[in-house]
């Protein structure tokens, strides 16, 4: 629910920048507040439709015909090199392109940056990481869930704060 939450605000972000950015005001990208919310809505539809099962489970099977499973491990940090140094390159690279378009820019960033990265983590599944992972923290939640939701909260926030501050910049109609 809360990353549903954070690809709706993000999305009502990039309509609040869009309106401030026709008045020609020098304010954050809409696009990058459009490209999150995709993002978002991503990680709603793959959490509903837990689709890096799929992916884990093609991979697995692809390693057992190929005799490759028991020797497992060097495959499976190489996949997860592979998944998180493009993600953490791009947000350090949109970080410092938007570093002076506020700090709830680089913080909507960095929630996208979570969620991407519970994403790619746990489609690599390695038992060490499942084990810390897939722990019971509070009562029923675990860890995995927490982090899903740190990243959605912090993108909401973000959205939330981002939103309001390019609002005092729509003109508002005058009254007669």
């Amino acid at each position: 629910v809360l990353v549903a939450l954070a690809g709706a605000l993000c999305f009502y972000t990039f309509t609040v920048h869009r309106k401030a950015r026709i008045v020609g005001l020098p304010i954050a990208s809409p696009r990058l507040w459009l490209m999150l919310a995709v993002m978002h809505l991503l990680f709603f539809l793959e959490i509903q439709f837990e689709l890096r099962y799929v992916v884990s489970n093609a991979m697995r099977d692809m390693l057992k015909s190929e005799d490759l499973y028991n020797n497992r491990r060097a495959i499976q940090a190489g996949f997860l090199l592979l998944a998180t140094v493009p993600v953490f390159a791009l947000c350090g690279w949109l970080c410092y392109r938007f570093r002076r378009a506020g700090a709830h820019v680089v913080l909507g960033l960095i929630g996208t940056l979570i969620c991407a990265m519970v994403f790619a983590m746990e489609m690599v599944s390695t038992h060490s990481f499942d084990q810390i992972m897939y722990h019971h923290m509070v009562g029923p939640f675990m860890l995995v869930a927490m982090l899903w939701a740190a990243g959605a909260v912090v993108a909401d926030g973000a959205a939330v704060v981002s939103a309001r501050w390019a609002m005092q910049y729509i003109p508002r109609p005058r009254r007669r």
